[in-house]
């Protein structure tokens, strides 16, 4: 009472059936180095992680001429003080490059000049929030974001808007050049030289750095990165940077962008290899969303001071250059095989379940349902131990041509009305 046994040997001519059991161990194994083995990469299982550690130095030169432009190209007054040559201490922040963790720099590509203003009052931009036809229209000391100084209390009817005690004239947001054009277009030829020194303390200390060491002053030179013809070169073109994060410069080069660079490390320590036998790998992709529709891009302001009340304003629109460093190092660990090895055999425990699990089904179907021509014939053997001792009511069975016995006529009569 309340016992079950089950000592049932099913014997099936069915090809899904048999390549189950069959293979059941196999396929349970490669199931199992899918999850332990992660994206099938073998080495995980007997290998233990180190993470990258490092700094990055940035290096940015080049020369950009806007002395050519004329009249019918700018749409700003004082022209002449766009037409001029810029170099990286003009146009990069900081001026001598990144440096630290990340390298990360800004480039100017535009930018709007506001000179000689002072400390004094003067209108307010005209809008709605400004507007004015009385003093008490505007309230002494209010400001806001969007205002370029603090409210004085009084209205300029000339203009009709709200006197502001602050910097002016104040700054007129009229890009400098017309159609949508970036004034500073050699920037996409600018160059950046990064230096980068990697560590790898939890894999024996391994040191290195992304220039090789049989490195040349005269390859330094002339080399240019190119992901298949010179991945291997330090030196970076800006408009090749846009290019691979999928972008075109003309386009971004107009309010600016955010970027960024990752310097991937993967390297395998096995066998007593170094640092030097694994070369980092460069990636790029944009950061910001181009496709924005309001506060697109990257700008910010700066000043020349002449004195404590005089200074010649820029706001400029720039090329924000991130620089990440990721990675690790992967070396042979006794343990981490050990682990993945126990976890392995475990799951061999679960095998038998399954395919149990599914030959039962098929058996189900067989008797129940006409699926002669899926699963063929079953052939049900009750172990000796719990055979009926009574004489079988059953007729005995036939004989086919080949000599074989066939059992379950009557499974077979199911399948088959």
């Amino acid at each position: 009472m309340f016992s079950y046994f089950k000592d049932l040997v099913i014997s099936s001519k069915s090809f899904i059936v048999a390549s189950c059991i069959t293979l059941r161990q196999v396929g349970l194994c490669v199931i199992n180095f899918l999850f332990q083995s992660l994206n099938l990469d073998i080495r995980k299982v007997y290998q233990s992680e180190c993470p990258v550690r490092g700094v990055v130095l940035s290096k940015v030169k080049g020369f950009a001429s806007t002395e050519n432009l004329t009249d019918e190209e700018l749409a700003v007054e004082n022209s002449h003080l766009y037409r001029r040559t810029w170099d990286q201490a003009d146009i990069v922040y900081p001026e001598y490059g990144g440096e630290g963790e990340t390298g990360s720099f800004t480039i100017v590509t535009n930018l709007i000049i506001t000179p000689n203003q002072t400390l004094s009052s003067c209108a307010e931009e005209f809008r709605s929030s400004s507007k004015c036809l009385k003093d008490s229209d505007c309230q002494k000391g209010y400001w806001s974001p969007s205002t370029h100084g603090v409210y004085s209390g009084k209205c300029v009817h000339q203009n009709g808007s709200c006197e502001i005690n602050g910097w002016c004239p104040i700054e007129r947001g009229v890009l400098p050049r017309k159609g949508l054009k970036p004034l500073l277009e050699d920037v996409q030829d600018f160059t950046i030289m990064l230096k980068n020194t990697v560590e790898f303390p939890d894999c024996g200390n391994q040191q290195g750095r992304n220039l090789p060491h049989n490195i040349t002053a005269s390859y330094l030179k002339d080399c240019m990165y190119h992901k298949e013809t010179d991945p291997l070169c330090p030196i970076f073109r800006i408009g090749d940077i846009i290019k691979w994060s999928g972008d075109e410069f003309s386009r971004v080069a107009v309010k600016g962008g955010v970027f960024r660079i990752k310097i991937l490390w993967e390297c395998d320590f096995d066998f007593g290899r170094s640092v030097d036998t694994c070369k980092p790998k460069y990636d790029f992709i944009r950061v910001d969303d181009r496709e924005a529709g309001v506060s697109t891009g990257w700008n910010f302001r700066s000043a020349n001071y002449y004195s404590e009340t005089e200074r010649t304003l820029k706001k400029q629109f720039a090329l924000k250059i991130l620089i990440n460093l990721e990675g690790e190092g992967r070396k042979f660990n006794f343990f981490q095989l050990v682990v993945t090895l126990g976890a392995t055999i475990g799951l061999f425990s679960v095998a038998p379940l399954v395919c149990d699990f599914l030959v039962d089904i098929f058996h189900m179907l067989d008797k129940k349902i006409k699926c002669g021509k899926a699963f063929y014939d079953f052939e049900n053997e009750i172990s000796p131990r719990f055979e009926d001792q009574s004489p079988p009511t059953n007729p005995p069975s036939s004989t086919n041509k080949n000599g074989l016995a066939l059992q379950g006529v009557t499974n077979k009569a199911m399948c088959s009305s």
